[in-house]
């Protein structure tokens, strides 16, 4: 038997506080999770009030035990890459501990124009959600792509600490087809 996505709240704006944090006050876990079916259905609901010029954005809060439907990495990357087409980002919380799958959440949230944060605690909930929910919730640069070139004359080896998985041949550097990074305001990327 297929699990169907279960959904607490509509899509709704976030000035509607009161009804997002009811919403989310209700949410329990229990049961089997179809995780492509419940990104096919959020992604659905996402474009039917898309907001032109808005942040437009999936929220997926999972423990990524997705057991029902498509569960392999490989696929869902796939589900994900064709519906960022559509111009909704996704964003990522990761719940649990046991049979969690981070590195799995991360690629979704990296393949679908987002970000991915594992919350563990309430005080990382307050901290991913509300001290930095601006930007974390909210994108102003798209597809930011940094470049560093060494000085061969006085560097003879570098190595990158971070972003391994950002990494791009230096043709695809300038090919603005390839996807890059997206950040929101307040935040900081370093190139070390």
């Amino acid at each position: 038997m297929r699990a169907r996505p279960v959904f607490v709240l509509a899509p709704t704006r976030g000035d509607r506080h009161d009804e997002i944090i009811a919403a989310l006050d209700d949410l329990r876990a229990g049961g089997s999770t179809n995780g492509a079916g419940g990104i096919v259905e959020a992604y659905r609901l996402a474009r039917e009030s898309f907001v032109d010029d808005g942040d437009n954005r999936v929220l997926l809060a999972t423990d990524g035990d997705f057991n029902v439907g498509v569960s392999s990495n490989g696929e869902l990357i796939r589900l994900i890459e064709e519906q960022k087409k559509s111009g909704v980002f996704l964003t990522v919380l990761g719940f649990g501990n046991g049979n969690y799958n981070d590195a799995g959440l991360e690629a979704l949230a990296d393949h679908g124009n987002g970000n991915y944060a594992y919350i563990d605690s309430q005080a990382e909930a307050d901290k991913f959600l509300v001290d930095d929910g601006g930007a974390n919730l909210v994108t102003v640069a798209r597809d930011v792509k940094i470049q560093v070139e060494m000085n061969r004359r006085l560097s003879s080896r570098y190595r990158l600490l971070g972003y391994e998985d950002r990494a791009l041949r230096d043709e695809a550097f300038v090919d603005d087809a390839v996807d890059g990074g997206e950040v929101g305001p307040g935040r900081v990327a370093t190139a070390l």
